[in-house]
């Protein structure tokens, strides 16, 4: 009997080394890939700790997975949002279709980052549901870019209200046209939504110059 069990123990052993060996390759395996990716990734199987991430995440917000110690997710939003992402979460394991949403995240610095975040459930090998695992996109810099586009134009417009100068701009490739209000009310645009026509300008052209104005 102690012979039969003796060698018992040894399968298991052997076998469960083998287990645990294809398990740290698989897991080899896919930190490699998410490594690959260039947006930031982490997944959580708690719904509280950062569980695993790749390289672009510990870039953007300065957490080192490899130091052992497990960080709180909740750290990682600006106050207020951390417990919305919980709930997030908790629906996407419910439910199971992926979620997309606008969130605010702490960088490395401490700057505030605007991101989009990507939510989906992380399955293991066999098929079962553990985790949620998050995409993040940083549009910080678009954000910002859209922003200044929008005060640039927004001064510009008050610009040309105070000048009372009357500004059209035509764009012949795409065929689309900008008119300032003050030429609008010149030529009896006025409070009508009547659309302008780049190509019957010639129309308000005084004829001494037409010439000019076609070349």
């Amino acid at each position: 009997a102690m012979i039969l069990f003796a060698i018992i123990y040894i399968v298991y052993m052997t076998h469960s080394r083998r287990i645990r060996k294809l398990l740290k390759n698989e897991l080899a395996f896919q930190q490699t890939l998410i490594n690959a990716l260039p947006n930031p990734v982490f997944y959580t199987f708690d719904n509280k700790h950062i569980d695993g991430c790749n390289q672009a995440f510990e870039k953007l917000t300065g957490y080192c997975i490899s130091s052992g110690k497990k960080q709180e997710f909740y750290n990682l939003y600006v106050p207020g949002q951390a417990e919305s992402h919980s709930t997030i979460n908790s629906e996407v394991l419910k439910t199971h279709p992926p979620t997309t949403h606008e969130s605010r995240i702490v960088g490395h610095d401490q700057s505030i980052r605007d991101v989009i975040c990507y939510k989906s459930v992380l399955y293991n090998t066999r098929t079962q549901k553990y985790g949620v695992i998050e995409t993040i996109v940083d549009i910080t810099d678009k954000k910002n870019t859209t922003e200044k586009v929008r005060l640039s134009e927004e001064r510009y417009s008050l610009a040309t209200k105070a000048t009372k100068d009357g500004i059209w701009d035509w764009d012949v490739q795409k065929g689309e046209t900008f008119v300032s209000d003050n030429l609008r009310s010149m030529l009896g645009y006025e409070n009508t939504d009547e659309p302008f026509f780049a190509e019957n300008m010639h129309h308000w052209v005084h004829p001494d110059d037409l010439n000019s104005f076609k070349h």
